[in-house]
């Protein structure tokens, strides 16, 4: 603005730039469920009920050999499915 002299500096404006050096991003993440999904799981959750009472009623009737049957993760799996 002014120049310098002998006996005063020079004064000077200073600018000042923003420059974007990256960019922010804010998720918010829910465990809701929606609707739909809540009506998905309580389907499958009623027909593995009905399933079970009627498997259970057949092994009652038969003698049968579980062995080493591991079938809670595939109920899980089922229950589950697509979310």
């Amino acid at each position: 603005m002014v120049p310098p002299t002998d006996k005063h500096p020079a004064q000077v404006k200073e600018l000042m730039e923003d420059v974007p050096i990256g960019t922010i991003l804010v998720q918010e993440w829910s465990s809701l469920l929606t609707p739909a999904q809540k009506g998905g799981i309580l389907d499958r959750v009623e027909e593995l009920i009905r399933v079970v009472k009627k498997a259970r009623s057949r092994a009652n009737e038969a003698e049968v050999n579980v062995g080493n049957a591991k079938i809670a993760a595939r109920i899980i799996d089922h229950i589950f499915e697509g979310i």
